[in-house]
């Protein structure tokens, strides 16, 4: 701030003779009103509906480690909760948490359930919050939701694999891409799927699809494979135009999850140290509205954010 002390006035049209010192800044940042400005930041970087009609939204939680105490013992404290667009990559934040007696998964329930109808509106998630609870909750509301397996649903975990072991998919897609130093290929296979094959809790949710990508990455230096493979269910209606929207929107998913990379790298959240809960909130606010600017030049992975 204090190098480019000069600019931010010529830009802001604002009076100061010096920067303002960073011991200011927290002070100020304590008091200030984090709700309203996430407000303003969802206002200006509203996200737009992709080409298959439906607007494609990531749900991801992150860890603000400089606000873990460990003097204190502490070894969580607070988190955020952003939503971001599979399309623009511009996010808001739907709520913050603290990480030692308060749960992600209660704080998104909450947020899903204050909302009112959600048709157009598409959602994806980690294995974290694939439970019949939510899920209930958006195919009532009229969303979409896409979802990922892994065991900590073990059952469900065994009930698609079965799938995947028996049946042949409807549809499939192969993908290759090139670069960082590595060749990734990415195998999708989609295949209808009733939920009355599926535990009775699952019955409300409205499952229709099965979605497997296999990936495997090869990197140019070593040779070196690596395989994986990530099962989601949706409640989306399988047909050709779908597939090829939930082929794209796993992918963008993961690309959305690269998110919490960037903010640590380019912007060093993990780095600024801060015990006040609004201090830290205003902080990451902060961040999240600078990187919606550079998202809009294009410009948010060349820059780096030094404190």
């Amino acid at each position: 701030m204090k190098r480019d002390h000069l600019k931010l006035i010529a830009d802001t049209a604002c009076k100061s003779a010096s920067c303002i010192s960073y011991s200011q800044l927290k002070r100020i940042m304590g008091f200030f009103d984090y709700e309203a400005f996430n407000e303003l930041n969802e206002y200006y970087f509203a996200s737009k509906i992709t080409k298959d009609g439906l607007n494609w939204q990531a749900i991801d939680g992150k860890e603000l480690r400089g606000t873990i105490d460990k003097a204190l013992g502490q070894k969580r404290n607070e988190n955020i909760v952003q939503q971001v667009s599979h399309q623009e990559k511009q996010n808001k934040f739907i709520g913050f948490y603290d990480g030692s007696k308060e749960s992600e998964k209660t704080l998104v329930f909450d947020y899903f359930k204050g909302l009112k109808n959600l048709k157009g509106s598409a959602y994806s998630f980690d294995a974290l919050h694939t439970g019949s609870k939510l899920l209930d909750l958006i195919e009532d509301k009229q969303g979409v939701y896409l979802a990922q397996v892994k065991r900590n649903q073990q059952i469900l975990l065994e009930e698609v694999q079965h799938i995947e072991q028996y049946l042949k998919p409807h549809y499939s897609f192969n993908q290759e891409e090139k670069g960082h130093g590595r060749i990734e290929r990415r195998q999708g296979f989609l295949y209808p799927l009733n939920p009355e094959c599926l535990a009775k809790r699952w019955g409300k949710t409205g499952i229709k699809t099965l979605v497997l990508i296999e990936r495997n990455r090869q990197r140019c230096k070593t040779g070196h494979i690596s395989h994986e493979k990530a099962y989601f269910i949706t409640n989306l209606k399988l047909d050709e135009k779908s597939a090829q929207g939930l082929v794209h929107a796993v992918r963008n998913h993961w690309a959305v999850e690269s998110d919490n990379n960037t903010r640590d790298t380019n912007f060093g959240e993990d780095q600024i140290i801060g015990f006040d809960s609004n201090t830290a909130r205003v902080m990451a606010l902060s961040i999240s509205w600078a990187l919606n600017l550079l998202r809009k030049k294009g410009s948010a992975t060349n820059v780096r954010f030094l404190l």
